[in-house]
């Protein structure tokens, strides 16, 4: 059987580019260019280096990129893609668009030469928005199932509580004193010593006389 957690090439591309714009999505001035189906950053040292690169550059790593991470998500006996799980997945997706729109909104090539790019990254907004609902949203079950986990923690606190209620209460407190003090009593009670006195045939009692040496 296969390791799930295995990335093949297309992956590691896909994943490359994920972590660099997701990285400098705050970054105003990232430079970028295209190599082959990768996306890679001009140093800062190079600030002359022109790329060349037009959004339409951007279209096939793109593409790239969020069909292998969808295809991610679809996949049921994948549980990380790499060591990022779904959720962690879906949010460096969401940065990564917007360095996207960020690099789409600063171009200034003609509206025609980035519609291509603009759709594309709808189109891919609209699915991640969509696969965001469906990871974050909580079903019926998952409300159950935290009412249930809170409730029955608020039924066993209860009962580690009940037995001042129950034993303490007043009532069981004169209760418990009344039956203390009648065992008490009865203890204190000796019983009249047999050989020391005797009853006579009329109910009375006398002390046989001891006698002497």
């Amino acid at each position: 059987m296969s390791d799930i957690r295995v990335m093949n090439e297309l992956d590691m591309i896909s994943l490359k580019n994920l972590m660099l714009l997701s990285k400098n999505r705050d970054n105003e001035e990232f430079r970028w260019f295209v190599e082959g189906a990768e996306i890679k950053s001009v140093d800062s040292d190079n600030d002359s280096y022109d790329t060349g690169n037009t959004c339409q550059n951007l279209e096939y790593p793109c593409l790239l990129m969020f069909h292998q991470l969808f295809r991610f998500l679809d996949d049921s006996n994948r549980i990380r893609f790499k060591k990022y799980s779904q959720r962690e997945t879906m949010r460096l997706m969401e940065h990564s668009l917007e360095s996207l729109f960020q690099i789409l909104n600063a171009s200034d090539e003609p509206n025609e030469d980035k519609e291509r790019l603009a759709c594309l990254l709808k189109e891919c907004d609209d699915k991640h928005s969509f696969y965001h609902e469906f990871y974050n949203s909580e079903s019926i079950c998952t409300r159950m199932g935290v009412w249930l986990a809170e409730t029955l923690d608020q039924v066993v606190e209860s009962f580690s509580e009940s037995h001042k209620y129950l034993y303490l209460t007043p009532m069981t407190l004169d209760l418990g004193h009344s039956s203390d003090s009648s065992e008490d009593s009865d203890d204190n009670q000796e019983a009249p010593d047999e050989s020391d006195s005797e009853s006579g045939d009329d109910g009375s009692s006398y002390s046989e006389p001891k006698k002497e040496c």
